[in-house]
């Protein structure tokens, strides 16, 4: 269902290493997609990025849910029952793939949180993003903006003026 291209690496990429890399290293083939999947591919194919930019930066990522289905006790054995051979969602005609599908949706939205927010709190904290970002808006006095805003309205004159009649000390 997922392609992982692995001639596609961050030294190899030469434009815009940030869309690029994850654009080109992980696809869907879409003439693989399981049908009880369609609705959730992209979801499934997001999700996966996110933990690879987990492992990537060498942490250990396990779902809590991972560890408490293997117990069924964490709403998950429903699934499994669901598409397992003579469950609803087999696609037999006593029919009935709704519950499948809805269990499904729902172990696949759980992991998606549960990636988004555990590589969120990683940029966050580990990676202090929010300080990052404060320190960019100093060094392009965004922070300022009014300071920047009257240094243009005082500089007006001498930056409309054309080249060689600007006095250069």
């Amino acid at each position: 269902m997922v392609a992982e291209e692995e001639s596609v690496s961050k030294e190899t990429v030469s434009e815009d290493f940030t869309t690029a890399y994850w654009e080109k290293r992980y696809t869907l083939r879409p003439h693989q997609v399981a049908s009880f999947l369609a609705r959730h591919q992209d979801r499934v194919l997001t999700t996966g990025k996110y933990l690879n930019v987990l492992r990537e930066c060498g942490r250990d990522i396990r779902c809590p849910d991972a560890d408490a289905s293997a117990h069924d006790d964490g709403g998950s054995s429903a699934l499994l029952q669901a598409w397992a051979p003579g469950g609803l969602g087999n696609g037999s005609s006593s029919g009935g793939s709704g519950l499948g599908e809805a269990a499904n949706g729902e172990v696949i939205n759980r992991a998606f949180f549960f990636a988004s927010s555990t590589l969120l709190k990683a940029l966050r904290t580990e990676c202090r993003l929010v300080d990052r970002l404060r320190s960019m808006k100093h060094y392009f006095l965004l922070d300022q903006g009014d300071l920047y805003v009257n240094f243009m309205d005082l500089a007006e004159e001498e930056l409309k003026q054309p080249l060689p009649k600007v006095c250069l000390f």
